[in-house]
């Protein structure tokens, strides 16, 4: 059963025997914490999309996609050859040489002027202006008043709502047995909900899952 933005802050509150005033103002960042948690975990086709990007040929800096979580791979394009990762401290080492791309690191936003998103660096920089294909995981849509379903509450609500629930119980200060137990009583619960999860997205893939002897 699908999950709307106001029916899993409820789900919370109604599950977590906290109606707080407390726990209602962090509710969104729970909620934005679970969430970022269950695209990361479960690692689905839907949450690994291919695009382009346009690298600058001087800076070898190219902007990356507004919902870009974790790079996957770096390909150049037409010839599709994937370029290694590297520190970019090693990158540095490249710094006035212009050339076929070889390599590619993430570049923070404090180490850079602009959009708080990291952004992608190869090097040696191409001397023009070219298109690189990157892989990524995609993060977000996120649950909000005006958005108040996505593929994540729609399709894996159960396991939405625990790690939700593993949030909440992170924040107890876990001083008592009862704090521990509950955490890892939940933890164990979404480590067993994201299992059948997974194992629900090789079946629909077509892929069978390896058989674990025990």
């Amino acid at each position: 059963m699908a999950l709307t933005y106001s029916g899993l802050k409820s789900a919370i509150t109604d599950w977590g025997w906290d109606e707080s005033a407390e726990l209602t103002a962090a509710l969104p960042t729970i909620i934005r914490l679970a969430e970022t948690r269950v695209v990361a975990d479960l690692d689905t086709p839907a949450t690994r999309p291919t695009t382009t990007v346009v690298v600058d040929g001087v800076t070898g800096l190219a902007e990356l996609p507004g919902d870009f979580l974790t790079m996957r791979a770096v390909r150049l394009t037409p010839s599709m050859v994937t370029l290694d990762g590297a520190r970019e401290s090693f990158m540095n080492l490249y710094a006035t040489e212009t050339g076929t791309p070889r390599y590619w690191c993430l570049v923070s936003p404090s180490m850079t002027t602009g959009p708080a998103m990291p952004r992608l660096k190869v090097a040696p920089a191409s001397g023009a202006v070219a298109e690189i294909e990157i892989v990524y995981t995609r993060l977000g849509p996120f649950l909000s008043d005006a958005n108040p379903t996505t593929w994540v509450s729609t399709i894996h609500d159960d396991l939405l709502l625990l790690a939700c629930l593993v949030e909440v119980a992170t924040r107890s200060d876990g001083t008592t047995t009862g704090d521990q137990f509950n955490h890892e009583h939940l933890e164990a619960r979404y480590q067993a909900a994201l299992a059948a999860a997974k194992q629900g997205e090789l079946l629909s893939s077509g892929r069978v899952p390896e058989v674990v002897k025990v």
